[in-house]
């Protein structure tokens, strides 16, 4: 993981205005989508996640039946109790109550079987959803499964014509404008840019 620590210098050195990072006067960083694609080895194409935000906005703001079905057969009996935990009490009018623990999507993904044309398709959409929740789009409380992030990850088509590298780094920008004591980004593609350019320097 990432040094909360080390996040937080970097956070520091980030010029708002010019949108770099200045460790000290002659030595600047900046960042590219194509670097990110090269880190992932994804693809730098597709569109602006912000064309699919609004997609099926409240039909997709709750996981589908299937989930639960799959979380009743293959998940401990601690692990369902997971939505009346203390707190996950509602903070707000509209939020939508924690479904999913991180830890209960990965035993799904363990034990569910993938026979059936429905159980592949099915095992795909989770997938896909670990990766954009954990990976591509992390969250500051990660520990549960974001059920927003559902609407990219129905079919591959959605999926694959989404421009990734672009949405991870500007992901990663927001979250060090804010420089509070999270940091809801990848930060492992945070910390790979920062060390690899830094590296040239020293």
């Amino acid at each position: 993981g990432c040094s909360a620590a080390l996040i937080q210098l970097f956070c520091d050195f980030f010029d708002q205005e010019r949108g770099i990072f200045k460790i000290k006067e002659g030595i600047e960083i900046s960042f590219c989508a194509h670097r990110v694609a090269d880190s992932l080895s994804i693809n730098h194409t597709g569109k602006p996640i912000r064309e699919f935000e609004m997609q099926g906005k409240d039909k997709m703001m709750r996981l589908p039946p299937f989930v639960d079905s799959l979380k009743q057969l293959y998940v401990s009996k601690n692990e369902k109790k997971e939505k009346k935990d203390k707190n996950d009490k509602e903070k707000h009018k509209n939020r939508i109550k924690r479904e999913l623990s991180c830890h209960s999507l990965i035993e799904i993904l363990r034990r569910m079987p993938v026979e059936t044309d429905e159980q592949k398709d099915q095992y795909k959409q989770l997938v896909r959803l670990f990766v954009v929740d954990q990976i591509f789009l992390p969250s500051s409380e990660n520990a549960y499964i974001r059920s927003g992030n559902y609407k990219y990850c129905v079919d591959a088509s959605t999926f694959e014509s989404i421009n990734w590298a672009q949405a991870i780094l500007d992901r990663i920008y927001e979250a060090v404008k804010k420089n509070t004591r999270t940091f809801s980004a990848c930060s492992t593609v945070f910390q790979v840019f920062f060390f690899v350019r830094a590296l040239m320097f020293f």
